[in-house]
């Protein structure tokens, strides 16, 4: 594949699995990238542009995502956590600032709480507050926490344009930018022999009785996070008033940013404005913009 970032991939061996990182090199201090369900390291590709003159911009793959493994089992939020905390530790990147996005920011929020020494500084794009009644509001699991039928998940099209359409067309995809479209059929997907276009995330990850055990509560943990912290959210979320409000207030260090114009994947929609805002809030740089 063609890689005109000259990024370098990090294997990581981690009980029994392998996982895997996209190290985009760059100057300054380490600033850690974690995506959500059903996306790659490879997601945050136009902001690490934007960020690594800046920062040692490392991004992660977790487990059934990108060129990491797809073990049966290990999908809960805690799980990912571990996996967060493995993967930095074995990279040995010291102090470090994180940045993460829906579900990658409940577990990395997990993490930054049972390591606030060693986080320097946080932004939770949208993140997940609680499970598993997560799963709930998003149509996997109905209100009794027993799995939606026939509700389908899909990750393979039969061509490269048939996936292009689809997200050029999908109310949480048409917004996202043309560098950023680019780079999820170049980068985020394997086109197969026979020319079928297959989203490099795999099925495994839904693992429906891990998501019914999958309790966390960020409020919760919300005292343990002392660093500096971050929350950008969409103007249309509907757990601002009721879970994203009272975690901010309880967070030591925190500010709440609401975009009323932008949806869940607020780095994939606008990356200038997350780079710009990741610069401001770590290192006091302001782009002027």
């Amino acid at each position: 594949m063609k890689n005109d970032d000259k990024t370098k991939s990090i294997y990581i061996d981690h009980a029994g699995i392998k996982l895997h990182a996209v190290d985009w090199g760059g100057n300054g201090p380490p600033i850690v990238l974690i995506h959500g369900s059903r996306r790659t390291s490879r997601s945050w590709n136009a902001v690490a542009r934007r960020i690594r003159d800046n920062f040692r911009v490392i991004a992660l793959d977790m487990r059934a995502h990108g060129k990491s493994d797809s073990p049966v089992t290990g999908y809960t939020t805690k799980q990912r956590k571990v996996d967060t905390e493995a993967m930095i530790k074995s990279i040995g990147i010291g102090d470090h600032y994180l940045m993460a996005h829906s579900l990658g920011g409940a577990s990395t929020a997990l993490y930054a709480a049972a390591n606030p020494d060693k986080v320097l500084g946080m932004i939770l794009i949208e993140p997940v507050m609680e499970g598993p009644l997560h799963y709930s509001r998003v149509g996997i699991l109905d209100e009794n926490l027993e799995e939606v039928q026939g509700r389908g998940r899909r990750n393979t099209w039969s061509t490269l344009e048939d996936l292009k359409n689809r997200l050029r067309t999908n109310e949480m995809t048409k917004v996202w930018t043309e560098e950023v479209l680019a780079d999820v059929l170049n980068e985020e997907t394997i086109v197969h022999e026979d020319g079928r276009a297959e989203a490099m995330w795999h099925m495994n990850s839904y693992n429906i009785s891990e998501m019914q055990a999958d309790e966390f509560s960020l409020l919760k943990l919300a005292s343990k996070m002392s660093m500096p912290i971050s929350i950008m959210v969409a103007g249309n979320n509907k757990m601002l008033s009721t879970h994203i409000q009272p975690f901010s207030e309880k967070l030591p260090d925190a500010k709440l940013h609401v975009y009323k114009n932008l949806g869940h994947a607020i780095y994939m929609e606008d990356p200038e404005l997350v780079a710009d805002h990741t610069k401001q809030m770590f290192l006091g740089i302001d782009s002027g913009s």
